[in-house]
This record gives structure tokens, C-alpha cells and sequence, in this order.
């Protein structure tokens, strides 16, 4: 991944334009292999300028088509869909190609001259954040006093900061040349420490030269070294599908969905298939799925379709499940019998090889869906329990929750099997875990059997795996808030930057997820089971086709990694 930066403005007529170019000269001069994007252009034949020149200042060996995400035209019809996720996602997918030729990417933001101008500021910011980008911000300092300029610099200090923005650092542009040093001193006085403050006067001069007037009025070493030093640590959920796709794609794995008689499973089918992640089979009659799909207006054909109860496949997986299951008094006829039953089915491809994982539930009960996983897949060695988790991806970052669908209430030693396989969860999707083991009780201050279970259950953790990070019982605020973990928890490892969060019991966690789900607007991708020799998952009856499409490529990346 290459590294980058990105700069904004609040309003038109900033200036941002020559802090550009400046910015450009500082980078180019650092790093060999630098390239330029804009998230979006003005529509028509007529090159972008500032796309120009840079391109041609810089001799960057780029197309034009590659240098910008959308033009106006294209994110007013986003927006007038309503698929802003859509807008994002098509503005990163453009820029992620762009990264490939890359070390470094300087993004400049929008020029507020479209009809959605009034909204652009948060545009930007978001556009950073899906990124992954650390922001230079602008304020307009022409014709301003003091204190509107003390009022912008702190306004836009706040909105930075509900967005969860990495800065590097703020410019106050075209000021009065008069108040340069009062307006720095404010700027040190009002950002964190680690955070640049600088303001460059107003010269109309300065057209004609702005590299120098920039250069003359900017500490350009000290900048370009805050610069490459920053990395933002923001990950958006539209970063992480667009990561977890791209991964599902480098190396394709087939997935069965025994589901077929659902819309949302074709549907999700035609999504995968379109994007090239997965190859897919579908249980069902063939007949009745190609005439529904046709009626949904949707293409399968790439997908293979197979009926269990006249599959040739069926005599040789009751076979299989007739000498698995034979201890337990089964006859073959009956074995034949729940073959034909299309979660089991479904699973025997994946035991037998012929699918590398299963995903179900649309239709299905969590039970009917997994039993039988527990019955022939069985647990991964060392692993006594399989357990479930989610990933909650917030507006800045991914957590893992475990468990909140599978097991009502664990013993301590399995709650321990539950944190370490969601430990491994993470680690499987870059996740670094920092294990909170939950309670009502922070550290020694509580007893009682519950807070009693967590401990032991710490405490198994850090004698079966002393590699990872792992603190409990810990409640959620010291788990998640630096601020209370200072006080609770001063020297914790993970006290107040928690990546992977283990519930008590069920009721507590399926509580938590869906209550974070609602209340902060967190997309919430699982349940992703976990602890069996080979992957399958479980989807929610009331599942949405997205949900489908997410948990097919965390399925995906898991067979990727057995």
C-alpha cells in the first residue's frame, strides 16, 4: 500500500491550488514514484487544470482516466440513486488501481463549483477516510478578522475530529500579512501537539511564481518530514469489503449455497458472479432457478446448479454419512434419506472437497444450518467448542465480537477456546487482537461466580497463547475509551484500544452487537463461525442480499487460509 495525503478546504477560493503544488514539490522530491488523484472532476471534454498540470510539471508517466474517481455528472447520478456507498466505493476502486503504480498518492480534494457544494467539506472528509488518507485542511483567511479566523480554525478543528480524521496539520491561507505571527500562534495554541500550524499571507504577486511564494512562506522540511512520518490508522467499512473482495479474488474459492429456493441467495449469487469473487454452486431444481432468476432479471448461468435428490453425487456422500455416523445406529437408507436434506448436502461437498466452504441460514435455522458442521466437519485440533463472531465495522475502525450467536452460556475454559479462535479471527483479516475479556467488573474491584469465570477464563488464555494480548474481566467503557482506561487500567496492553471484545454468554452479546448495530450505525458482517476444520456459516433469516455477499467472501478468505 502506498502511502498519501490528502488536502481540503472548507470553501472555494482558498488558494489550494498553490498549496498543491507546493505540497507536490516537497513529495516529489522525497519519494520517487509519485502519482496524483482527484476524487472528482468537472464533467466534459476539457482536461481537469490542476490534473494537467501537475501531470505535465511532474512528468508523471499516468493517464488522465487514471488521475480522477468520478466526474460531477456521475456523482450527482449517485446521489440521486441514493447509492452514496456506491459513489465511495467507485472513487476508491479508481484510486486502489491508481495506488498499484504508486508510492505515493497526493489527492486534492473538490473544488466546491457543483450543484452538491454545500455538502462537499464532509464529502472530503469522508472521501479521506475511505482512503485511507492523513489530512492537510485549509482556511480561507482572506478578508477575515482574528476571531472569525479563531472561529474556523476551531470549528473545522471539531468537525476533523467527530470524523475521526488523522490531520498533519492546518494552513490558514491569504491572510493578512500583518497577522501572520498572531494567526500561528493561535494555531499552536489551538491544535494538538502533534499537529502543524501555519498561515501564509495574501500576495497577489505570488501568480507568478507560487512554488517560491509557497517555499519562502513554509517550512518545508519540517512539513515534508510530518508528512511521511503520519499513516492513517482509519478503517471505513467501505475499506474493509473493498479489501476483503480484492482478497476473495486473488486466489477464488467455490462455495455452496443450498438455499437456492430464495431470492436473496440468487440475487447474491449474481453479485458475486458478476464481480468474478467466488465460483458458486446452488441447490435446487435447475428449471425452477434459471425461470426465477430470469424473472428477477438477473444472470446465474456461470453458477452450477445441482439437486440433491437426483444428484449423482448422492449415493457416494450417504455412503460417507452412513459410515461416519454408523456408531450411532444409522442405517444407509436413512443416511440416504438426509442427504437429501440440502444443508446436509451443502456441508458433504464441503467434508468431501467438492465445495471449500458452505454458506446458509437465509431460510434455515442457525440449528438446521450447523449440525451438521458439529455432526462430520468437527473442531480444528486443540479447539474444544465452535463459536461464532462478528465483525463490527464502525465509522473508523473494525472490531471483533464473540461470541453472540452460537453458545448460551460458556464455561471459563470455553470461553477461553471462544477468545483465542476470535483472536485467530482476527489475525485471518489483519485485525492485531487486544483481547478484552468482558464483565460488569473492572480488574480486582468485583467477585461473584460471573466475574469469577472471566478471570479464569483470562487467565486460561494467558497460559494457552502467552503470545497474545489479553485483559480481564474488563468492562466495555475501560475496554474501548482511552480516557476511562487511564483511569481504570493505566498499564494495560489493551485497556482503551480493545480490537477483539468476548462476551460472558450469549444473551450479553447478541444484545451488544445489535444494540451497536442500531445505535452507531455500524455494519455488522457475521455471524463468521469459527473452530471448525473447514468453513461454514451461518446467515440470519432476516438477512439482506449484502449480507449474503459478505459473509460468502468472509468464507471465502477462510478457505483461503485452511
Amino acid at each position: 500500500m502506498s502511502k498519501n495525503l490528502y488536502i481540503t478546504a472548507t470553501e472555494a477560493f482558498t488558494g489550494k491550488s498553490m498549496i498543491t503544488l507546493g505540497l507536490m514539490e516537497i513529495l516529489s522530491n522525497k519519494t520517487k514514484n509519485i502519482g496524483f488523484f482527484r476524487p472528482v472532476v468537472l464533467s466534459g471534454k476539457v482536461m481537469d487544470n490542476n490534473i494537467k498540470l501537475i501531470s505535465s510539471g511532474y512528468n508523471l508517466n499516468l493517464k488522465y482516466e487514471e488521475m480522477y474517481g468520478l466526474t460531477n455528472d456521475e456523482m450527482l447520478g449517485f446521489h440521486q440513486t441514493g447509492d452514496i456507498n456506491g459513489m465511495y466505493s467507485a472513487i476508491l476502486e479508481k484510486y486502489k488501481q491508481l495506488e498499484k503504480k504508486c508510492d505515493f498518492i497526493l489527492i486534492e480534494g473538490s473544488d466546491y463549483q457543483s450543484h452538491l457544494s454545500t455538502y462537499e467539506f464532509g464529502f472530503n472528509l469522508d472521501i479521506a477516510n475511505n482512503l485511507g488518507c492523513p489530512i492537510i485542511s485549509i482556511v480561507n483567511g482572506l478578508d477575515k478578522s482574528i476571531s472569525q479566523i479563531t472561529e474556523s480554525i476551531q470549528i473545522m478543528k471539531q468537525i476533523l475530529h467527530q470524523k475521526k480524521c488523522t490531520q498533519v496539520g492546518m494552513i490558514v491561507n491569504r491572510a493578512d500579512s500583518n497577522e501572520i505571527t498572531n494567526i500561528e500562534q493561535i494555531l499552536l495554541n489551538t491544535l494538538p501537539n502533534n499537529e502543524l500550524g501555519c498561515a501564509i499571507p495574501e500576495d497577489k504577486k505570488q501568480i507568478t511564481n507560487p512554488l517560491n511564494f509557497f517555499k519562502t512562506n513554509v517550512n518545508t522540511q519540517k512539513l515534508g518530514d510530518k508528512i511521511m512520518s503520519i499513516k492513517s490508522e482509519v478503517i471505513t467499512p467501505i475499506m474493509f469489503e473493498y479489501v476483503l473482495f480484492n482478497r476473495a479474488k486473488q486466489n477464488r474459492k467455490h462455495i455452496v449455497l443450498p438455499e437456492g429456493n430464495d431470492d436473496r441467495v440468487l440475487k447474491a449469487a449474481n453479485k458475486l458472479l458478476k464481480r468474478n469473487i467466488v465460483d458458486i454452486t446452488i441447490l435446487g431444481i435447475k428449471e425452477e432457478i434459471s425461470s426465477r432468476a430470469k424473472e428477477l432479471n438477473i444472470r446465474i448461468e456461470n453458477a452450477v446448479v445441482i439437486d440433491p435428490k437426483s444428484n449423482s453425487f448422492l449415493a457416494d456422500y450417504a455412503e460417507e454419512y452412513f459410515n461416519l455416523r454408523k456408531h450411532k445406529g444409522i442405517s444407509l437408507e436413512a443416511a440416504t434419506e438426509t442427504m437429501r436434506d440440502v444443508s446436509y448436502f451443502g456441508t458433504m461437498m464441503v467434508h468431501k472437497g467438492d465445495a471449500d466452504g458452505m454458506v446458509s441460514g437465509a431460510a434455515h435455522t442457525t440449528q438446521h444450518t450447523i449440525r451438521p458442521a458439529f455432526e462430520f466437519i468437527k473442531t480444528k485440533p486443540g479447539i474444544s467448542i465452535v463459536s461464532s463472531s462478528f465483525f463490527m465495522c464502525l465509522e473508523d475502525r473494525v472490531l471483533v465480537y464473540g461470541d453472540c450467536a452460537v453458545n448460551p452460556n460458556p464455561d471459563a475454559e470455553q470461553l477461553a477456546d471462544i477468545a483465542i479462535s476470535s483472536a485467530q479471527t482476527a489475525l485471518m483479516f489483519n485485525i492485531e487482537p487486544r483481547i478484552a475479556m468482558l464483565s460488569y467488573s473492572t480488574g480486582v474491584s468485583g467477585k461473584g461466580p460471573e466475574v469469577e469465570k472471566v478471570r479464569k477464563a483470562t487467565e486460561i488464555v494467558k497460559k494457552n497463547k502467552p503470545e497474545l494480548k489479553v485483559e480481564g474481566p474488563i468492562q466495555y467503557d475501560a475496554a474501548v475509551d482511552a480516557a476511562v482506561a487511564k483511569t481504570k487500567m493505566p498499564d494495560s496492553q489493551v485497556a482503551g484500544k480493545a480490537t477483539v471484545f468476548i462476551f460472558p454468554d450469549l444473551n450479553t452479546g447478541n444484545i451488544t452487537y445489535k444494540a451497536v448495530q442500531r445505535s452507531a450505525n455500524a455494519l455488522a458482517i457475521g455471524p463468521v463461525l469459527q473452530g471448525l476444520n473447514k468453513p461454514v456459516n451461518d446467515l440470519s433469516r432476516g438477512c439482506l442480499v449484502e449480507d449474503i455477499v459478505n459473509t460468502v467472501v468472509i468464507t471465502a478468505i477462510q478457505a483461503q487460509e485452511d
